[in-house]
């Protein structure tokens, strides 16, 4: 017999919207409008219910991001949730590290069917010994991370004796056991020497790298390595620094203390928020006054807007409004023109993106196609449009298609890359950086230095019982959170298996200002070796 429902069993509704977005919510009776799913609960057992994407039905466990809403932390508001094992979080692929010692994480092969070489890999010291022979023999070093498209150097630390060829594959040469040269190695005698060497960009895919190659010379030999590191070319100066404010009161009452503020910070290009009446913008003359001033010291002006619900059709208009606004601005005032306008649209917090991200990413894009022709109307003087800059989170690096859609209509991209460690911001800003070099656009890369609240992380794991359930609707997915432990008929059940608190010292430099500081010149060090790199800009800083 069929297990009877509650008298005031919930049902688990998806509503088409006007907008045409969908929307889930719980309810006590079904909507004929309504797709329904009834739920054996009382709705008054549903704490949250959170969209997330469908994939997530086959997770073995999950990651669960809340902010605390009470001091006893007991209340909350469930902001986010991911798959805890891996499947759909989109993680980074790793990436070859400058200026850090690789031999310690490469993997040793020997290749030559004359086997003339001998050759180990151990705490970080590569030795070989090569036989003389006329046939190809040596060895191979590879990794499984990818290499920057930014201008390298290669820097060894050898001794030894003999003649060596090095060289680097992509994975069409490495199919072929062959390489593209990258110099030869002369190793003259016993004491320690320092080699370095360009990494061409020229005869091979380096996106595709599989490996680098060390081959004997005829005469053999002996070579020592002890250090073999990616150095970034810093031939190349840093390009300015950047800073937000949002607040448009700030230029518009008191410009030269903002001014003198960006200045002590060493910034040279600000973003500040443009108010729009009318489908103008409002106070013109004193906009054009702050540029100047701001141009007498070396600053540049950009505008700067930010709403996730840009992105809905009924408020693309309005933002494009804002758009033209600007680039008319800009034709009517050709000695003080805004450098820019900046857009921050993330409609990944709209409650709804999970249910069907590719639609939201689809309108997202439309919106960009607006913004960027609207830049190119009325405020193009002298046939010189409003470049449109687009913030977006370190994250999107899997999105592939769309930021090779989004490359025609923007000048660049600042990534929001809001981490604290040196080796997590390079991480995650390389991927963007290389897209700036296939695309020839400039990218930003983005600190936080405001205040981030704390968030509450738990990690979930399937149980027969469990506070949180994933209940399919259709071809979508949604998260309940309940007030206890219950058997999930429709569906999996997650049961906590731990909790952290997070204070946001691993995202923003809050906290910290003078290590920001310190690590600004090095980040801007190595990322200068990409000539797509526009500079660092720092958020909450005003």
């Amino acid at each position: 017999m069929c297990a009877a429902l509650p008298v005031a069993a919930a049902q688990l509704m998806a509503c088409s919207m006007p907008d045409g977005s969908m929307q889930v919510q719980i309810a006590s009776h079904a909507d004929p409008g309504c797709a329904s799913v009834a739920l054996p609960l009382d709705a008054r057992q549903v704490d949250t219910v959170l969209p997330v994407p469908a994939g997530m039905l086959a997770s073995s466990s999950l990651l669960v991001t809340s902010k605390p809403e009470a001091a006893d932390g007991e209340r909350r508001t469930i902001m986010s949730a991911g798959s805890g094992d891996g499947a759909g979080t989109g993680s980074m692929p790793p990436v070859l590290p400058m200026e850090s010692e690789l031999l310690s994480r490469m993997r040793l092969q020997i290749f030559g069917a004359e086997e003339r070489v001998r050759a180990t890999l151990k705490d970080g010291q590569l030795r070989m010994t090569c036989r003389p022979g006329a046939r190809p023999a040596g060895v191979i070093l590879s990794d499984d991370g990818v290499m920057p498209l930014a201008d390298l150097v290669l820097a060894l630390r050898l001794q030894g004796r003999g003649r060596f060829e090095l060289l680097a594959a992509d994975a069409d040469l490495a199919q072929r056991e062959a390489g593209t040269r990258i110099g030869w190695i002369d190793a003259l005698g016993e004491g320690q020497s320092v080699w370095q060497v360009a990494l061409p960009m020229q005869g091979w895919d380096r996106s595709r790298w599989r490996h680098f190659s060390i081959a004997c010379g005829t005469d053999g030999g002996e070579l020592n390595l002890s250090s073999f590191c990616l150095m970034p070319d810093r031939s190349r100066p840093a390009p300015a620094r950047a800073a937000w404010q949002w607040d448009a009161a700030e230029w518009r009452q008191d410009p030269d203390s903002l001014l003198r503020r960006a200045r002590g910070q060493g910034m040279r290009a600000l973003f500040v928020s443009v108010p729009v009446t009318d489908g103008a913008v409002a106070d013109a003359p004193a906009l054009a006054r702050f540029i100047r001033a701001a141009a007498r010291d070396g600053i540049a002006v950009w505008s700067v807007d930010g709403d996730p619900r840009m992105v809905m059709p009924a408020e693309q208009p309005k933002a494009v409004a804002r758009a033209k606004a600007y680039a008319s601005y800009n034709a009517r005032n050709p000695g003080a023109r805004l450098a820019g306008m900046q857009f921050d649209v993330e409609p990944y917090l709209l409650p709804a993106y999970a249910l069907a991200e590719a639609d939201w990413d689809a309108r997202y894009l439309a919106l960009v196609r607006a913004l960027a022709a609207a830049g190119q109307g009325t405020g193009s003087a002298g046939g010189k449009g409003l470049p449109l800059e687009m913030v977006v989170p370190y994250w999107w690096h899997g999105k592939q298609a769309l930021l090779r859609d989004l490359a025609p209509h923007v000048a660049s991209l600042n990534v929001m890359d809001y981490r604290t460690r040196h080796d997590e911001i390079y991480g995650f800003a390389a991927p963007f950086l290389d897209w700036g070099q296939r695309f020839g656009k400039q990218v930003r890369i983005a600190l936080e230095a405001g205040r981030v609240a704390p968030e509450r992380h738990e990690r979930y794991a399937k149980a027969e019982r469990g506070d949180i359930w994933l209940v399919g609707a259709g071809s979508h997915a949604v998260l309940l959170h309940l007030g206890e432990a219950l058997p999930n008929p429709s569906g999996p059940s997650f049961a906590k298996t731990g909790e952290w608190l997070a204070d946001g010292s691993a995202t923003s430099f809050h906290q910290d200002a003078e290590g920001l500081m310190r690590l600004l010149p090095e980040l801007e060090s190595q990322f200068s070796a990409w000539s797509s790199f526009g500079g660092m800009a720092v958020h909450g800083l005003d």
